[in-house]
């Protein structure tokens, strides 16, 4: 009797391996199964190969672990505890607050160039294409404007004056503070009317807007800009001359905890407890204070915002909520008929043509056409019990929530990281999974558009592109790789195995070894160093009720099948 292993199938370490699918064809029995798949890409039929290995694109570290990365136009933002990096160069940065971040890349309808938002949930940030680190919107004015009598003519009547913060490129309006309160009213004569204020200390402020009444008045209209540095002006602005009234729905957004969109008509959410808010359409610096929504109760905070075909959902530790809606005043929150929720903002992730994938206390779920399943039950259910330990050489998920969860789409594979650099990697055309290990926890994980790349940051400090490539190793470190085929029994005799033949290419590797394993213990171990070199090679004596087949080594390396007999 022949066994044939051929590394096609799943990878499975819930099922017994003495139970995963095989085929019999007269004396030969074939499997495609796998107990183990570690450091091994399973992209191709009829062989795994060694992973793509990882770099990092700077050799800069930074002061902390990146709680978030972002790619905007090739650039990498990472952001630390209390600082931000661009492309690992720190930006200049003042009285930042320790915290996980959140961010999106935006441009308002009226800017030409697109900048980060960024808030952890006590400062709220805007950086610009050139690096400045600015706030995130204007506060207004903290004092009224004071007025007198100017030293020109022109007005008669009583006046008031209200002044906003603003940031003008040229004669456009880019971002603009609400108004300062009223000053009193001034009496003139065929007078004009001087205005004087308090300078902002916003360093992004470029000119003050003054807002002014018709004669007797109580409505606000515009002036005229004055660019900082003045904090005095005369104005005889004749009545009829004045422009559009002033704006009061320019409010900062509040200091949320996760940012997400742009959705629907350009609308900018921020989830703060469990409320949810969004900014004016296409308006992403003026969150206006009733623009919000419960989304559930406030013991159940909202932990991520998923997009999903252009849909905002949000995710709390216990349920799924679709945003329905298109705009301000319609949006409402519907709870989702899901078994589970997830743990942070990196907790669920939403896949076209699939549904939101998310993280429960027990498992890996598929909220999908009105359905949530847990899809990892059939093959990695064991991992999430939580008194597993070491699987097949997997590490177990542990307890939940943990800060080292975290899901991610890239191109056509999903990655699940827990624990200390674990990854389940799961190809979302072919089905098929397998594992990945990396010397170090992983966190933040961003998809650089422009360039095509996975990065994430490691507990080294540093950002890391995985899945690269070009690399055949991790950071100068060889990866380390297995494959085990199931467990063949026979059922009314033992196995006497007498030669096995391997068919891998492992020329480019080191430390290959084929393995005969018999009732879970190595038997005999061949060392293989040549290309698909078939010969048999003769077994130790010996017998067992359970055989199976096991592929290791380092470094770049293809399998594609064994036999034994």
């Amino acid at each position: 009797m022949s066994i044939h292993f051929r590394p096609s199938g799943d990878l499975n370490v819930s099922t017994a391996p003495t139970d995963l699918p095989s085929d019999a064809q007269g004396r030969d029995v074939i499997s495609e199964e796998m107990t183990r798949c570690k450091n091994l890409s399973v992209d191709r039929r009829g062989r795994v190969d060694t992973r793509d290995g990882s770099t990092r694109p700077s050799a800069n570290a930074m002061t902390s672990r990146a709680s978030f990365i972002l790619e905007q136009a090739g650039d990498r933002y990472a952001f630390v505890d209390s600082g931000i990096y661009k492309n690992e160069a720190a930006l200049t940065a003042t009285g930042l607050t320790d915290g996980d971040w959140s961010a999106v890349s935006y441009n308002a309808f009226n800017e030409t160039s697109q900048s980060v938002f960024a808030l952890n949930g006590t400062d709220r940030k805007r950086i610009d294409s050139s690096g400045n680190v600015r706030e995130w919107g204007i506060d207004g004015p903290g004092a009224a404007p004071t007025v007198a009598v100017g030293a020109g003519t022109g007005l008669t009547g009583t006046y008031k004056v209200k002044i906003t913060y603003a940031r003008l490129s040229g004669s456009t309006v880019l971002s603009e503070s609400n108004p300062s309160d009223a000053s009193s009213g001034q009496a003139l004569t065929n007078e004009d009317l001087a205005v004087t204020w308090v300078a902002s200390s916003d360093a992004q402020v470029t000119h003050v807007r003054i807002y002014r009444t018709l004669a007797g008045g109580s409505i606000y209209f515009f002036d005229q800009n004055v660019a900082v540095g003045t904090l005095t002006v005369d104005t005889s602005t004749a009545d009829a001359s004045l422009a559009g009234e002033v704006a009061t729905n320019h409010d900062r957004p509040p200091a949320g905890t996760i940012v997400a969109g742009p959705f629907y008509n350009g609308i900018i959410f921020i989830a703060k407890g469990n409320l949810l808010y969004w900014c004016l359409a296409k308006q992403p610096e003026y969150v206006p204070a009733t623009n919000f929504i419960e989304v559930g109760p406030p013991s159940r905070t909202i932990k991520a915002i998923v997009d999903l075909g252009g849909q905002a959902y949000c995710v709390t530790d216990k349920q799924l909520w679709y945003i329905q809606g298109a705009g301000a005043g319609t949006f409402n929150p519907i709870p989702l008929q899901t078994l589970a929720g997830g743990p942070n903002q990196f907790g669920a992730a939403g896949v076209e043509g699939r549904g939101i994938y998310h993280l429960g206390r027990d498992g890996l779920y598929l909220y999908s056409g009105g359905r949530d399943t847990k899809v990892s039950q059939t093959q990695f259910e064991a991992l999430f019990d939580s008194d597993a330990t070491e699987l097949n050489g997997m590490q177990p998920v542990g307890a939940w929530p943990i800060t080292t969860q975290w899901l991610w789409a890239f191109e056509n594979k999903l990655y699940f990281h827990y624990g200390v650099g674990n990854l389940i990697v799961l190809n979302l055309d072919t089905s098929r999974s397998t594992y990945y290990t990396f010397d170090q926890q992983l966190y933040a994980p961003t998809t650089d558009h422009t360039n095509r790349r996975f990065y994430v940051g490691d507990a080294g400090r540093f950002v890391r592109r995985v899945e690269d490539p070009s690399a055949t190793d991790d950071v100068g470190s060889g990866i380390d790789w297995e494959v085990e085929s199931m467990e063949f029994t026979l059922q009314t005799r033992r196995h006497f195995p007498r030669w096995i033949k391997y068919d891998a290419d492992v020329e480019a590797a080191t430390n290959v070894t084929g393995k005969v394993i018999l009732d879970g213990a190595v038997h005999h171990a061949h060392s293989l160093t040549s290309n698909r070199k078939t010969a048999r090679r003769l077994i130790d004596t010996g017998n067992g009720r359970r055989c199976s087949i096991r592929f290791n080594g380092t470094g770049p390396a293809t399998v594609y099948a064994a036999e034994m007999e």
